[in-house]
């Protein structure tokens, strides 16, 4: 009766075991993808704890993504990835390279770096009678080898990034740098109606700044201050008349009443300032100070502000009235200019797309893989447990007791994701999962 059991046992697991072959990966690639992190683990499963490390990748470094495994990356071999073959399954004919697979269902395991004989076991694929490996070293029993092309390895979520994206960050950086640097621009005339909007109104100011400059040019004390250009610092040149001293060829043009005085320069009639009150002229030597400023830097509305306070006051006299409404109206149109030029500035700024990084789930299982149910450990004549395999190979990765946390009808032949301590059960001789939580991944198997 037992050994009816028994063989009802059997025929579950090759039942079981044949729907697991038809499992299938997600599948998103193949595409090339590059490693965004300083330096990453490659491992040879999809998890930390229940597989080894098999090699390192730096940022940079580019790999072949062939799907994602729940979050996690699945990439072709790198270079400094190896596989092991067991010597009893390779004949060796003639190349000392070259060895001959002689069986089928002959496993090649992912190698572990650094590892001993007893550590690579990680199955990664199959090989059939008649295949051939290329082989670089020997450990023990092992031959160390080439992996085949279909051998994969894994990386985990958010280590890397598509070429494609890496190289559009790339673009925009590299114009990013390019718009801060000054370029020259040869001016050709251009149709209005091709102008954008920005440089109609720069082509606008430059007109309105050059009939507007010889209106504000204002010569003091045989200085003239001209009306500032966009983009520059006002200059302060020597004014081509003689000044405050008359010579005999100045004529003097006008004198009214209240002694508002107007000589000829070589520009035309100019206020005769030499009688400004002793007030307006401390006021001016600390403008004057304040105008070697950057145009930028000036402090334009206090400069305003102190000249509109000596205006508004009773006591000025017709002179100083004169010579701050010419300041005023320099001062303004320099402020208007900086306004403009803030305007144009704002409007050719160049536009930052922002390339949103990619969201990869976060993996905390302990342990991934399909549950099956055990035919040895059946609860006959052994305790009743659960196997937990790689569906890609079929292997074992460990054993899981039946429990409240463990609902064997809602997660048997489903993947499935645990959280729990794995420890090696002496008197079973099997490594023991102790399930903290478990989470069905997905609904069904796929066949």
């Amino acid at each position: 009766m037992n050994r009816l059991k028994r063989l009802s046992g059997y025929s579950l697991f090759v039942i079981m075991a044949v729907a697991m072959m038809g499992f299938v990966w997600a599948e998103d690639g193949p595409y090339l993808a590059e490693v965004n992190w300083d330096k990453v683990d490659v491992m040879s499963g999809a998890g930390k704890r229940v597989y080894y490390k098999v090699g390192e990748l730096k940022k940079g470094d580019t790999v072949t993504v062939i799907g994602r495994v729940y979050g996690w990356y699945r990439i072709k071999c790198t270079d400094s990835v190896y596989s092991y073959v067991s010597k009893a399954y390779v004949d060796m004919k003639g190349d000392p390279k070259v060895g001959v697979v002689n069986s089928n269902g002959t496993e090649v395991k992912a190698g572990m770096m650094n590892g001993k004989e007893s550590d690579h076991h990680r199955v990664q694929l199959l090989l059939n009678e008649g295949d051939t490996v290329r082989i670089v070293g020997e450990l023990g029993s092992l031959y160390k080898i080439v992996p085949p092309e279909e051998a994969t390895v894994f990386i985990e979520p958010g280590a890397l990034r598509s070429v494609s994206t890496a190289l559009q960050m790339k673009k925009q950086e590299e114009a990013a740098r390019q718009a801060q640097q000054p370029v020259a621009v040869k001016q050709t005339p251009v149709k209005a109606s091709n102008l954008s909007l920005a440089e109609r109104v720069k082509q606008a100011t430059a007109k309105k700044n050059a009939e507007a400059q010889a209106a504000a040019n204002t010569e003091v004390k045989g200085q003239v201050i001209a009306a500032t250009p966009a983009g520059t610092t006002p200059v302060v040149k020597p004014a081509e008349t003689t000044g405050l001293t008359l010579s005999k060829q100045t004529e003097q043009v006008k004198t009214n009443k209240d002694e508002v005085k107007y000589i000829a320069g070589s520009k035309g009639a100019i206020l005769d300032e030499s009688g400004i009150s002793k007030e307006l002229e401390t006021l001016e030597k600390k403008m004057q100070e304040l105008t070697k400023k950057k145009l930028e830097d000036q402090p334009l509305d206090v400069m305003i502000k102190a000249y509109e306070e000596m205006l508004a006051k009773k006591s000025v006299s017709e002179i100083d009235k004169e010579v701050i409404k010419l300041r005023l109206e320099a001062l303004k149109h320099n402020k208007d200019l900086l306004s403009l030029l803030a305007t144009i500035e704002e409007a050719e700024k160049p536009v930052v797309v922002e390339v949103k990084k990619e969201e990869v789930p976060v993996i905390e299982y302990d342990a991934v893989g399909q549950l099956l149910a055990s035919a040895v450990y059946d609860g006959s004549t052994l305790p009743r447990m659960y196997r937990l395999v790689d569906p890609a190979s079929n292997r074992t990765l460990a054993y899981v007791k039946p429990g409240q946390l463990v609902d064997g009808r809602a997660t048997l032949g489903r993947l499935v994701g645990i959280v729990g301590s794995q420890s090696f059960d002496q008197s079973l001789k099997l490594n023991v999962i102790s399930v903290e939580k478990i989470d069905v991944l997905e609904k069904t198997a796929k066949r």
